[in-house]
């Protein structure tokens, strides 16, 4: 598979579950995807919520993790996006963000997360946060 700029796709092997990143910190999405390659998860990463929604066709992800501050989409609109779409409503989307508090959950269960993930945080912190959506594992 070709890697583009702003998608980093590495070699899949199909036989493991998808879980998408989107981030705009290539340090942060490098460290994420190794965190979540160690646990068995086929990561893809993108740089900007746009080139995420043509992830997400591509790639039928069945969790996406996207931070907050990425745009060019604020990841509020890019849930209800996903959201509105049949093929993709189910994918589980978790933003991960720098806010905590029952604001911050009120306002990311408004655009349709499943949940939200608090930076910084750690390989156990996303696998209990996935466990969490229904017993998803690698």
């Amino acid at each position: 598979m070709e890697a583009r700029s702003s998608t980093a796709v590495a070699e899949p092997d199909e036989t493991q579950a998808a879980i998408l990143l989107v981030d705009d910190n290539p340090a942060l999405l490098q460290t994420t995807q190794a965190l979540l390659a160690d646990r068995d998860w086929r990561c893809v990463t993108c740089s900007d919520t746009l080139t995420a929604l043509c992830a997400i066709v591509e790639h039928k992800p069945g969790v996406v993790l996207v931070d907050c501050e990425t745009g060019p989409l604020d990841a509020w609109k890019f849930c209800v996006l996903v959201r509105e779409h049949p093929d993709y409503c189910r994918t589980r989307l978790i933003l991960v963000g720098r806010e905590d508090g029952a604001l911050a959950r009120a306002k990311a269960s408004a655009a349709g997360a499943d949940a939200l993930l608090v930076k910084p945080f750690t390989a156990e912190d996303v696998q209990s946060v996935l466990a969490l959506q229904g017993g998803i594992s690698p």
